[in-house]
């Protein structure tokens, strides 16, 4: 008892040491910061007022796809784009500056998820909620792209450019009749009949189960793009289903259909945003710039000196504005707010999957983050960013049980972005609360194991094999040996203890009685509005909305409160150059990977909580 005391009599000293040597310290930063701010802001104020008589418009190139947070160590120098966390706060800073006018918004080849797209959509949202004019262009946009590009005011296409509007499609190739061609044997187990992860192997086509989920999906994702669309550009449901039945569309078809408000070539967009009335949409440029000679030069030049607006890269003028400054407490540091990302394939640690990289769940990272989360005073509370299908059912329980430690001292928030499936719904119901967006493929609370082997095809290589053994089990990892039915028997058995295990944990969380939890289960998939009534989720929103929730469980205002990124992945130098390799590769390569991925997470962990397909 005594020595507790001592040891608490020091703690408390010790603290009090560093808060009187903190606060000079935290002073003299105060003033230093204070002095940049205003030498910054004097220059910035100078240039302004030269330019006070012009518009001024951002030009925002947006990237095909966003990592969530910035990378740190070794792999910060393979990022030469910025995170969406950093995207965030520079639309912020655009917002809040009453110097730009307006944004000019460049999608280009959009490769991101649905859920992704929808968080970016209401940044975008938010510049022309806060009186931006906001102007979109883009060249031959696919879906995506125009999905992006109806946060705009107004929507300009070049003359000669195509909108591809593909509408969803969810692709499953099924193998069985190619793998009973070679040989090979699957044998799965799945708990719950929409938990479809081993049906490519086992079936030939949909089962009837499969089917009715992928419909619902499918008739879900198609509503909420129309809804978008029809929002945006005051259009029916009927009036936007063109936008997919009569792809591609040129220009002209677009701007008589409403899609469009007109056609420009990028690089004289700022002409077009001078003319005050925006009039002539179709044929504005034909018709504006036709000049012959010298006199058109001339032309040029006096046009050059009337324009009313001008128009800056966004980068360079956000490096031109001086940054926020906010006055530190100087006895006591402000609490903030944690964000981790959970994004990739859950795995067990050591674990190489193929075609995922070094963007994995490894327990041995994101333990350890949470552990630091947990004891640093500093963090009122966590935000977890999870997009993840799954994976392994032991690394999630073990991440899980961290979470829920975390949980026990402070908030925690999961904010779920394209997916939250199987494994990654596993993690998101450690937390206190879910939020999803409308278009977050959630749940497939179920679980799949099994291997595969091709007894026959050593012997049509002229290989033979021999194996010894003593027990039944000793087969499993074999590639030339089937399992027997007692073994099949066994690995039901452990599956169904795991799925049991699962509806605990959800039914505790979630609060649901286990009938109805077990009727919501069963491997389904569903979107973000239809978990959200049957009570798998708490809200559809986004990041913002999860720090408002956060907020309101800190007791802390979220809009006076610093969100810190807590970067969790040890990436060495072949996993950052593996990682840029695999964001170049095509889809189909994706494809190809899935089932060694599959095989590879089966090798090392039997029971998986897995969702693996996607939308495109």
């Amino acid at each position: 008892m005594a020595l507790s005391t001592l040891h608490a009599i020091r703690s408390y000293l010790m603290t009090g040491v560093w808060t009187m040597l903190r606060a000079p310290i935290v002073l003299l930063l105060n003033l230093l910061r204070l002095l940049g701010y205003l030498w910054s802001s004097f220059w910035f104020k100078l240039g302004y007022f030269f330019r006070r008589k012009k518009k001024l418009y951002l030009e925002l190139k947006l990237e095909s796809s966003y990592a969530f947070g910035p990378k740190t160590g070794l792999a910060a120098l393979f990022q030469h784009k910025p995170s969406l966390l950093e995207l965030r706060k520079s639309i912020e800073r655009i917002r809040e500056d009453d110097t730009v006018a307006g944004v000019v918004i460049v999608p280009e080849s959009t490769a991101m998820g649905h859920g992704q797209l929808a968080e970016l959509n209401r940044l975008l949202d938010s510049l022309r909620e806060a009186g931006k004019h906001v102007v979109g262009h883009a060249q031959m946009p696919l879906t995506r792209d125009y999905l992006l590009l109806t946060a705009a005011d107004d929507i300009l296409l070049s003359p000669a450019g195509r909108i591809y509007s593909f509408g969803p499609r969810f692709d499953q190739n099924f193998a069985r009749e190619a793998l009973d061609k070679i040989g090979v044997i699957p044998q799965f187990i799945h708990i719950g009949e929409f938990k479809t992860a081993s049906h490519r192997f086992i079936h030939e086509e949909m089962t009837q189960a499969q089917r009715l989920m992928m419909q619902s999906l499918y008739d879900s994702f198609k509503r909420v793009l129309r809804d978008r669309i029809g929002e945006r550009r005051g259009l029916s449901h009927e009036e936007v289903e063109t936008f997919f039945e009569q792809a591609p569309l040129d220009t002209r078809h677009a701007w008589r259909a409403g899609f469009v408000d007109g056609e420009v070539f990028r690089e004289v967009i700022g002409d077009w945003l001078d003319d005050p009335q925006h009039s002539a949409p179709i044929g504005y440029i034909e018709r504006a710039h036709k000049r012959d000679g010298r006199e058109g030069e001339e032309e040029m030049k006096r046009h050059a000196k009337e324009r009313t607006s001008i128009m800056v890269r966004a980068k360079d003028h956000l490096d031109a504005l001086p940054k926020p400054y906010k006055w530190q407490p100087l006895l006591r540091p402000k609490r903030r707010f944690a964000v981790l990302d959970l994004s990739g394939m859950i795995v067990m640690p050591n674990m190489t999957v193929p075609g995922q990289g070094s963007v994995v769940i490894d327990p041995h990272e994101v333990v350890p983050a949470l552990r630091r989360i947990r004891e640093n005073r500093r963090y009122a509370g966590a935000i977890l960013h999870i997009n993840s299908p799954g994976g392994s059912a032991l690394a999630s329980d073990i991440i899980w049980h961290a979470i829920e430690q975390l949980r026990r001292t402070k908030p925690v928030i999961a904010q779920c972005s394209d997916v939250v499936g199987s494994g990654g719904y596993y993690l998101a119901v450690g937390a206190d609360q879910i939020i999803c967006e409308r278009q977050t493929m959630t749940g497939s609370i179920g679980v799949v194991t099994g291997k595969m082997s091709a007894p026959g095809t050593p012997q049509k290589l002229g290989l033979n094999v021999e194996s010894i053994y003593e027990h039944d089990a000793d087969r499993f990892t074999s590639l030339t040996t089937p399992l027997s039915d007692q073994m099949m028997e066994r690995m039901d058995d452990d599956a169904r203890n795991f799925y049991r295990r699962f509806l605990q944990r959800v039914g505790q969380a979630r609060k649901l009685p286990r009938r109805r939890l077990h009727r919501y289960a069963r491997g389904r998939v569903y979107l973000g509005e239809a978990a959200l009534e049957r009570g798998l989720i708490d809200e559809i929103g986004g990041l913002d909305t999860a720090i408002e929730r956060l907020g309101e469980l800190c007791d802390l205002d979220p809009d006076d409160t610093e969100v810190t990124f807590i970067g969790h992945r040890k990436e060495s130098l072949r996993g950052a150059l593996t990682g840029q390799l695999q964001a170049q590769m095509p889809s189909w390569m994706a494809d190809v990977f899935e089932p060694a991925m599959i095989a590879a997470l089966l090798k090392r962990d039997p029971v998986l909580a897995l969702m693996p397909w996607k939308v495109e």
